[in-house]
């Protein structure tokens, strides 16, 4: 009876989760970490089709379900926001994998994006532009800035990390180093602070 009940409950999640009614976090601890194995397998079955999309959302799941995630959850979400071109996301989830197991790979991609990004804050009205220099040949690259303006154009605003450059956000020119953060606002002001990963 036991199984039969796990079993349905199992059937649910997705189903709800479609339809807006799955609070994740709310199934008892055998029904979270069953979920979350599915998840997890559906994760790497949709990795190896480089269906970034879907792997990003079933990370985003899983990390609803309050249950341990695993270094290579964490793994294939990076890849994930990688190719999505959410770098600040990348990062936070290539953090969380190095903090499991650290592996030379990993550590060096995470030195490669403090390396060529920075972190920037803008903060506009819908409507707002964002303007790019020359477009890095990079694919990852120029995925990052392209997210960034048409979250600028949607939103008005942008949080994350773009690629070292100069840029221009509503008239208002600046450059994007590594290891500096930059916030820009409206009417216009500019911040800038200096920082070390993991010092600051």
């Amino acid at each position: 009876m036991l199984l039969i009940a796990l079993c349905i409950s199992l059937f649910s999640l997705p189903v709800m989760a479609e339809q807006g009614g799955y609070e994740p976090s709310a199934g008892s601890l055998e029904v979270r970490i069953a979920e979350h194995s599915r998840l997890s397998s559906e994760i790497r079955s949709l990795a190896q089709k480089s269906a970034w999309k879907g792997v990003d959302r079933n990370y985003d799941r899983i990390a609803r379900l309050r249950v341990e995630m695993s270094w290579e959850d964490h793994v294939y979400g990076a890849h994930a926001a990688s190719e999505l071109g959410e770098i600040a996301e990348t990062r936070a989830r290539l953090f969380a994998a190095v903090q499991i197991r650290p592996e030379k790979g990993l550590i060096d991609w995470l030195w490669e994006l403090d390396h060529s990004y920075g972190s920037v804050q803008l903060k506009g009205v819908e409507g707002a532009v964002l303007e790019a220099g020359p477009l890095p040949l990079d694919p990852v690259q120029r995925r990052s800035i392209e997210q960034a303006i048409t979250s600028c154009a949607e939103t008005g605003s942008f949080e994350g990390m773009i690629p070292v450059g100069l840029y221009r956000f509503d008239g208002h020119d600046f450059s994007v180093e590594y290891g500096e953060e930059i916030a820009l606002g409206t009417p216009q002001e500019a911040s800038h602070r200096r920082f070390l990963r993991g010092t600051d």
